[in-house]
């Protein structure tokens, strides 16, 4: 779950950001959440992301988000606009497909059984976008009220 997307950063400014993080999470404890509904962003009719929702938990991560959004600010990084909507993402449409005739199909998914999981972690995650997909690799994780460094 993405709780900032920073872009480009600066390679001397992964240090504050790693600070951000700690402190973050620091000032919560874990919580639980589950996951629940399916749909896309923008729409079905012209979906980019298919995505699964949060039933459980929002408020916490919420929080953490707008923390973390704000505290950014101060290190010049911009102020998200739109409202934070907590969700997972499940994949990335490349190519334009209509997926209204399948809502039905996603809409049994409102509620999916055993999916309610513990959040104890926040991480810096770094993104490298190659041909055959992004690769995701941990520059910090921070579990909530402990941090722990991973790779510099």
């Amino acid at each position: 779950m993405t709780l900032k997307f920073l872009g480009d950063v600066a390679p001397d400014q992964v240090s504050a950001i790693k600070n951000v993080i700690e402190q973050v999470a620091g000032d919560y404890p874990p919580f639980s959440m589950q996951i629940g509904s399916i749909d896309a962003f923008p729409n079905f009719t012209r979906p980019r992301i298919i995505w699964a929702g949060v039933k459980t938990g929002v408020a916490e991560i919420t929080a953490i988000a707008q923390k973390i959004n704000i505290e950014l600010s101060r290190y010049g990084y911009p102020l998200d606009e739109k409202p934070f909507r907590a969700h997972l993402t499940l994949a990335r449409l490349k190519s334009r497909i209509d997926l209204t005739p399948f809502v039905s199909m996603f809409q049994q998914y409102d509620a999916i059984d055993g999916t309610t999981m513990t959040v104890d972690e926040i991480g810096l995650i770094q993104s490298q976008l190659h041909a055959s997909g992004a690769v995701h690799i941990p520059l910090e994780i921070c579990s909530l009220n402990n941090c722990l460094r991973a790779q510099s």
